[in-house]
């Protein structure tokens, strides 16, 4: 079966046969084949944890809703993650690469993961992201079907199989024979309504912090570090790159335009001047008649 029928037979199936074993030769092509999965700095960081004994099938399945692929299937995978892969002899994930490859990538394998957990989990989700998919479509190639299956209590299956402190366990994956049809698919998206051409349509894009500004900011009058008084009038949109400005004025004598903006964030800005550091503007209170 070539990859695009694949892609299209693919579904994730809810029943499967019970007397069906899989070959351990078919095992090993179908692992062996994901594990051809690409992985940032090839660190493979994948690991899959082959669920034979059907004890502990059992006590899975009393922790993932009493899905019946739990049992029933001819494989169980839990397809895991190691958060430290990158930290385990690395070298050993380019030692076919010649020396001045080697020279590059190794170095920065450290570089771009040390202390940082979020990188580090984050490459994990990726990484099983893609072999899970490469899973798929190879058990479909080679005549099975599957189904992951994220619907279970990750905490206590991460305790049935003893998941190390430092690894990450990411999904599950039943693969065996289907024993009924799937369900017809549900609502398909348009291809339009997914597919966008170099941007995303123009919008109010805020961060916690730039919400947290908005809603603390008051209008009224403020004085700037250096003595002068403003009156914040209020906030607005700037159109062409969509920051948060605050619209003022200036409540003394000078020659220009009467109002000005400035980017919400700066307003807000701290000003160190020597070893002392003030906010550029503090609030003083309402403008009064």
């Amino acid at each position: 079966m070539d990859v695009i029928n694949a892609i299209h037979d693919r579904r994730s199936i809810k029943y499967f046969s019970t007397s069906h074993r899989m070959p351990d030769g078919d095992i090993h092509q179908l692992i062996s084949a994901t594990m051809l999965s690409p992985t940032a700095f090839n660190i493979q960081n994948w690991r899959f944890v082959i669920i034979n004994n059907p004890a502990l099938r059992s006590q899975i399945r009393a922790h993932a809703w009493d899905q019946p692929q739990i049992t029933d299937a001819s494989l169980l995978i839990a397809l895991c993650a190691d958060l430290n892969a990158w930290n385990k002899s690395p070298e050993r994930y380019w030692s076919h690469a010649p020396e001045n490859v080697q020279e590059v990538m190794i170095p920065s394998i450290e570089l771009y993961y040390r202390d940082k957990p979020q990188i580090q989990r984050d490459e994990a989700m990726r990484s099983c992201g893609i072999a899970a998919q490469s899973l798929m479509l190879t058990a479909k190639s080679m005549g099975y079907d599957s189904c992951p299956m994220d619907g279970f209590d990750f905490a206590e299956v991460g305790k049935l199989i003893r998941l190390p402190s430092d690894h990450i366990l990411t999904m599950l994956v039943a693969v065996g024979k289907a024993t009924a049809e799937p369900w017809p698919r549900g609502g398909h998206l348009l291809y339009d309504d997914v597919v966008l051409a170099d941007y995303f349509p123009q919008q109010d894009i805020c961060t916690i912090s730039d919400t947290n500004q908005i809603m603390e900011f008051r209008p009224g009058v403020y004085r700037h570090y250096k003595g002068a008084h403003y009156l914040a009038i209020g906030l607005a949109r700037e159109d062409s790159s969509n920051e948060t400005v605050v619209v003022y004025t200036r409540l003394y004598e000078r020659e220009g335009l009467p109002l000005s903006t400035r980017t919400l964030s700066e307003w807000n800005r701290e000003i160190t001047v020597g070893s002392q550091t003030f906010p550029r503007f503090v609030y003083v209170g309402q403008m009064n008649d």
